[in-house]
């Protein structure tokens, strides 16, 4: 599992999280809300937790073997 800090405005965490929810190899465990960045005013930051999607890669390993 990874835990991932993501900085950002909000249009960049917004793409960024919709990157990691569609790819097919990831399974996303939590998002969070977006917090005020401390170090810029006008960006953000949110977290993620992710993991690799085995059952997609079981899935493609029986289908093509």
């Amino acid at each position: 599992m990874l835990k991932i800090r993501v900085i950002g405005t909000k249009n960049e965490i917004a793409w960024f999280q919709n990157l990691v929810r569609n790819h097919l190899q990831i399974e996303v465990l939590d998002m969070s809300k977006l917090y005020i960045s401390k170090e810029a005013s006008d960006n953000y930051r949110s977290y993620i937790e992710i993991k690799k999607n085995r059952s997609l890669i079981r899935f493609f390993y029986i289908l093509f073997s």
